[in-house]
């Protein structure tokens, strides 16, 4: 609290309770010719259930690379590319993947704009690579599966909202008041 509203009264008080009514979550700028305009705070930085699922499926994309490198190792048959016979480049290319996957994963967690366009091109591209494999024999549906659930997830309205830069609108206002004062009186 800062010193000149330590000395104000608490607010109004609740026709319900004795208690002063809690302060809303808006602070005043300052506008020109002394006129003050309300304007919410920035969206609260809370993950919401979408952001947990997309952190948790891009894990078992992760995971499932993991694996398929592992099998590739081993000399089996691989799940998502059945075909290809170079094991050392399909488990150095998902190791690498996975890797990607666990940066871009703490990304998300710390709510990066970057994570969430990284995510996006990288589902984009594995849902490219996926079809491409069922089309010469693979069998990457859990893949696919992953991948579809996860952009999903990363278009529903509370995980974007964390994610987008703040709109244009509040932006426009405030750049709109403030050219107002730029402008040079027309004194006749």
């Amino acid at each position: 609290m800062t010193p000149d509203r330590a000395s104000q009264s608490p607010g109004p008080i609740n026709a319900f309770h004795s208690s002063p009514i809690p302060e809303t979550n808006n602070r005043a700028i300052a506008i020109p010719e002394g006129k003050e305009r309300m304007q919410p705070d920035p969206i609260p930085r809370r993950r919401p259930f979408g952001l947990y699922a997309v952190i948790a499926l891009q894990g078992l994309s992760a995971l499932s690379l993991i694996f398929d490198s592992a099998r590739a190792q081993l000399g089996m048959v691989l799940i998502s590319l059945p075909n290809l016979q170079n094991q050392t480049i399909i488990s150095a290319s998902h190791i690498a993947t996975a890797l990607f996957l666990f940066a871009v994963m703490w990304g998300m967690w710390t709510m990066q704009r970057w994570a969430w366009f990284a995510t996006m091109v990288l589902q984009g591209m594995g849902l490219t690579v996926a079809i491409w494999q069922h089309f010469n024999g693979g069998e990457p549906y859990v893949n696919m599966f992953l991948s579809v659930l996860i952009v999903f997830y990363l278009n529903q309205r509370e995980v974007r909202r964390i994610f987008n830069p703040p709109s244009h609108d509040s932006l426009t206002l405030l750049a709109t008041s403030q050219l107002d004062t730029l402008q040079p009186e027309v004194t006749q």
